[in-house]
């Protein structure tokens, strides 16, 4: 079974260790990173992944500063359009997530 990432953090040092430890379980992975959510959907609108791993404190845009409230924001569309994707939230503002609990809780993939 081929495995399909999509890595989304705003921090390159973050992104690329993420990506590194991914490549060390899976060697032969597809991953596609992304820093923003801009990213992140043309990201899903062109591969369908195993997984997405994402940081909650990301910027919209290149031009933006990142907030956790668009992480969210990501991470609810994200839930409501795929809702077989595996889910993995790598952040500092986990806390930030109790109030998407009824929607991970209903979420048909892994969280």
């Amino acid at each position: 079974m081929e495995h399909t990432f999509i890595v989304v953090d705003d921090h390159e040092s973050v992104l690329q260790g993420t990506v590194a430890a991914i490549q060390s379980a899976y060697p032969e992975a597809q991953i596609h990173t992304a820093a923003t959510v801009v990213e992140a959907k043309d990201r899903l609108a062109s591969v369908t992944p195993s997984a997405v791993v994402m940081d909650l404190s990301i910027p919209e845009t290149p031009k933006d500063t990142a907030q956790t409230e668009t992480g969210i924001g990501l991470l609810r569309s994200l839930m409501s359009a795929h809702p077989q994707i595996n889910v993995v939230v790598q952040s500092a503002h986990v806390r930030s997530l109790v109030r998407l609990k009824p929607l991970i809780d209903a979420h048909e993939g892994g969280f």
